[in-house]
């Protein structure tokens, strides 16, 4: 197993130790803490099991999932090994049938959909008029074991009772230990009988179209209203009320970056991040794991034999899969990790994480996770597996529900007894969306929203900063000595000294 290369003394804790968190209650907002209190009345989620954090490592995926890189989009995909035991979803249901809203313990379980990393079911029990009881149930591979479920339910409770307006569907029992019958982390919750923005929007007046993306607004807005002092992940102690603030704490983040492919293996801060520095150094610690790492090489190797031999159309018994690295790129990525290190004291220079410096964000308010019953009214914003605590310049302003794209002019009068054809469709509903969008802004402007100062770009440093450091397993040399931001930093450096 590779271990990181440490850049700096300050890359904060070893997230590989029980959870190192920050405490929330100077860093969220008095709204926040008093709506604590308001929703006290709100039953918590049964947590199965309080087991500590494991330490990470990818022996705890073995047997229930793989990672494979899709060289079209440059990223590794999580894929299943095997399909979820019904009988032992059934058990577990049968186990919580009581708090999950069922009537008794005679169940049938359904599959309902799946997406990039879980599979839902549908758990039903019928009462003794003949009444259908429901709630779902969910599992998911574990990408990042324990603390990605354990966030996304403390993520969820928190929003629940610290904004107005956002519907939350309400978890009634989860296990993040794996340490059960279905050998997964999973959750049992409430089914909302509603179905996705997606599915209905065509079919859905304008006028209700408008009242959903004014109400994605007002959801960004509350949001943006949460404010804490680091980058990460919300947790919370389930051995502790909901309503206590001191019982929430920011912890590592569970994002591809540092779970993806190996990742696991490797010792690097996970977060919280109290500062730029031990982020970035983050990020530059795993790049350096993975080129210290044996096993990319003995890859690289194994799959260049493979081409050797399909291209000489010799049997090839057992298939290699495709890597994300080549021998050049290892060689590579040590001297931009190097170039980038050098020049983060002077991009960094004068920025500073502290109180109300980072918001609680929802990276997927998207069409698929809306969920709306049959007038168009929003039911439930599902999927809170990409929320996290992170600052304004990392936050889109538009989210995947508005088209932020959209532009046009309003198209002519249609008063020709003919059929619209795709053209003129296409320029309605690129209108549409032009309309749908200025909707949201207004709707952000109305409540003069501190989400509308957020968006990449805002500052022109971190943003640059977050490209090139995107790229580095994909750029060469010459793209970033040559790049003038990069040249404009290190001669700014070579000036102090």
């Amino acid at each position: 197993m590779a271990s990181s290369q440490p850049i700096s003394e300050d890359d904060g804790s070893d997230s590989n130790v029980p959870l190192h968190i920050d405490a929330v209650d100077a860093a969220s907002s008095d709204e926040a803490l008093d709506n604590l209190s308001e929703k006290g009345d709100i039953a918590p989620p049964l947590c199965v099991s309080y087991s500590d954090p494991p330490n990470l490592s990818t022996k705890l995926i073995e047997g229930k999932m793989k990672w494979e890189y899709d060289c079209w989009d440059h990223d590794y995909d999580a894929q299943w090994v095997s399909e979820p035991d019904l009988d032992a979803i059934k058990e577990i249901a049968q186990s919580h049938y009581q708090i999950s809203g069922l009537p008794n313990d005679d169940i049938t379980v359904t599959f309902l959909a799946e997406g990039a990393f879980h599979k839902i079911y549908t758990i039903t029990s019928t009462d003794a008029t003949g009444t259908l009881h429901q709630c779902i149930f969910r599992c998911g591979l574990p990408i990042c074991p324990w603390y990605k479920l354990q966030a996304e339910v403390a993520i969820m409770e928190f929003v629940r009772r610290n904004t107005k307006t956002i519907p939350v569907p309400k978890v009634f029992a989860f296990d993040s230990s794996m340490n059960n019958p279905v050998g997964l982390e999973w959750m049992l919750m409430e089914k909302v009988n509603g179905r996705s923005y997606r599915d209905v929007e065509d079919d859905l007046q304008f006028d209700a179209k408008v009242k959903v993306h004014r109400q994605a607004a007002e959801w960004m807005d509350e949001l943006s209203r949460l404010k804490f002092d680091s980058i990460g992940r919300l947790y919370h102690d389930w051995k502790r009320p909901l309503t206590d603030k001191d019982s929430y704490k920011v912890g590592p983040l569970c994002t591809n970056e540092f779970n993806s492919d190996l990742r696991l293996d490797y010792n690097v801060n996970r977060g919280p991040y109290r500062s730029f520095e031990s982020l970035y150094h983050a990020y530059l610690n795993m790049h350096l794991s993975e080129v210290h790492d044996p096993r990319h090489r003995q890859r690289i190797k194994a799959w260049n034999k493979q081409e050797e031999m399909e291209a000489a159309g010799e049997e090839i018994k057992e298939e290699v899969t495709e890597t994300q690295h080549s021998l050049e790129s290892l060689e590579r990525i040590p001297q931009l990790c190097f170039i980038l290190q050098s020049i983060l004291p002077t991009a960094l220079e004068g920025k500073k994480l502290g109180p109300g410096s980072t918001t609680l964000h929802n990276f997927d308010i998207s069409k698929n996770n809306i969920l709306i019953d049959d007038a168009g009214n929003p039911l439930a914003l599902i999927d809170w597996e990409v929320t996290w605590l992170t600052i304004p310049n990392s936050i889109n302003r538009y989210p995947p529900l508005v088209n932020k794209y959209a532009q046009g002019k309003e198209p002519a009068p249609w008063d020709s007894d003919e059929q619209k054809d795709e053209e003129r469709l296409k320029e309605e509903k690129d209108w549409e969306e032009v309309l749908l969008k200025r909707e949201f802004d207004r709707r952000l402007e109305e409540l003069d929203s501190a989400h509308l100062k957020t968006g990449t770009g805002q500052d022109p440093e971190l943003t640059a900063l977050d490209h090139f450091f995107s790229m580095i397993d994909s750029m060469d040399m010459e793209y970033l000595t040559q790049n003038h931001w990069v040249k404009s930093m290190r001669d700014k450096m070579r000036k102090v000294f």
